[in-house]
């Protein structure tokens, strides 16, 4: 492909900067993405570990306590993977517009839209299962067309009822795009869990294929935790530059930037 990411995109070319993405800028999804994994992971081994210490008749009280902790890395680990996920998401925006950005970064730019995601994402679920429950065909089509909720709820501070209405917006004659899309993600999801994660879980014995299993789960998701983001991220921008000429929006944003002062960092081009 090209070095201009901002311009329309053909299935075949946008699933390729998918690939050339996370090749080219590996350290930085992969930063994004460990995060959570952490969390998950050390919650995964005390769940493995808090049996024996039940099994302890003197330290009950201790394994309550694991216990609870243990709750609270789940629960950590959830919420991480979703600011992950958006982080993700502002990486590849900073990268379409030609800007370079670090992990520390893409997290500070997600401080304060949890709860604006977690209501999209809530709104968006609950679509999709009131149009399966109606009938099959209306919860597949919001599933395609509410797709980039997340992509939306992030770079464009919309919430709930008017990020769904955005992305269905979007995403109007693409659906075919998105499930292809789509296909793809659960694919590389797939082949990475099967070589690192599955081999475990099948063939040790508990407890050891439990912790192995989430050990290699904390590596399949590094890999294929970024595809989504990146992925849908990519249908967002190729949305916007196909509807609403984001492309030219970007030139002459940076057209009417003052130009920077020796040794000065260029201001930002607003989406």
């Amino acid at each position: 492909m090209g070095d201009a990411p901002l311009r329309p995109m053909s299935t075949g070319e946008l699933l390729d900067r998918v690939f050339t993405l996370f090749r080219r800028q590996f350290g930085l999804f992969a930063g994004i993405m460990v995060l959570p994994q952490v969390f998950l992971l050390a919650a995964t081994v005390g769940q493995v570990a808090a049996p024996t210490l039940a099994g302890l008749g003197s330290a009950v009280p201790m394994a309550v306590a694991f216990g609870i902790v243990v709750a609270v890395m789940y629960l950590v680990g959830s919420i991480t993977s979703i600011l992950a996920q958006a982080a993700a998401v502002f990486a590849v925006s900073e990268i379409q517009v030609g800007r370079a950005t670090s992990v520390r970064q893409a997290y500070s730019r997600v401080r304060g839209k949890l709860w604006p995601l977690i209501i999209s994402g809530l709104v968006y679920g609950l679509a999709v299962a009131g149009g399966a429950v109606l009938l099959l065909i209306p919860g597949i089509w919001l599933a395609l067309r509410g797709a980039l909720v997340f992509q939306v709820a992030t770079l464009e501070n919309l919430k709930g009822r008017a990020a769904l209405r955005r992305s269905i917006a979007l995403t109007k004659g693409s659906a075919g795009q998105i499930f292809l899309v789509l296909v793809f993600i659960l694919f590389i999801t797939f082949v990475a869990q099967a070589i690192f994660q599955f081999p475990a879980a099948l063939l040790l014995p508990a407890p050891w294929s439990v912790t192995l299993s989430a050990m290699g789960g904390v590596i399949a998701g590094v890999l294929a935790g970024p595809v989504a983001a990146i992925g849908f991220s990519l249908v967002y921008f190729d949305q916007r530059v196909r509807r609403e000429a984001l492309d030219l929006q970007v030139m002459l944003a940076a057209l009417d930037q003052p130009a920077p002062a020796a040794g000065s960092v260029p201001p930002p081009v607003p989406l």
